[in-house]
């Protein structure tokens, strides 16, 4: 932090180390100092973006649920699909094939649903808390 008063770089405290002037004022919301001047509460901001993380946290479990049950039908797909490039029958050949054919859509997959349904969840944060949208933008975090 940089003291508006005398320029001195680095400034941890609530008072300006080289001419003591004061930096920090404690919030009108939550109590905790924080520079004077600020926009928002850096509580609600943190707070905000917990929620959101729990909101990621929420939508992996759903990603890892929905890619175990696609996987269910995906697998056997593979297996039949596996005799027909190995034509002699060969079941350790189709097992590994479908296994590495099942990896590459596994990923494929769980990388697209992770990204719409997180977008979603944030999404559905965000429409049940408008307020967290306004907090955010004047904390220049979107």
């Amino acid at each position: 932090m940089i003291c508006p008063k005398c320029k001195s770089i680095d400034q941890l405290d609530r008072f300006c180390g080289h001419c003591g002037h004061q930096l920090k004022e404690p919030c009108p919301e939550c109590g905790e100092w924080e520079p004077i001047g600020r926009v928002v509460c850096k509580m609600a901001v943190e707070k905000i973006e917990r929620k959101i993380i729990e909101a990621g946290i929420r939508a992996s479990g759903k990603i890892f649920i929905y890619t175990i049950m696609l996987m269910c039908a995906v697998i056997p797909f593979l297996f039949v699909l596996s005799i027909h490039f190995f034509q002699q029958q060969d079941v350790v050949a189709r097992i590994y094939f479908a296994t590495f054919l099942a990896i590459i859509a596994w990923d494929i997959i769980s990388r697209s649903w992770e990204r719409r349904i997180k977008k979603s969840e944030k999404e559905k944060l965000f429409r049940e808390h408008p307020e967290y949208v306004e907090i955010l933008k004047k904390a220049g975090k979107m």
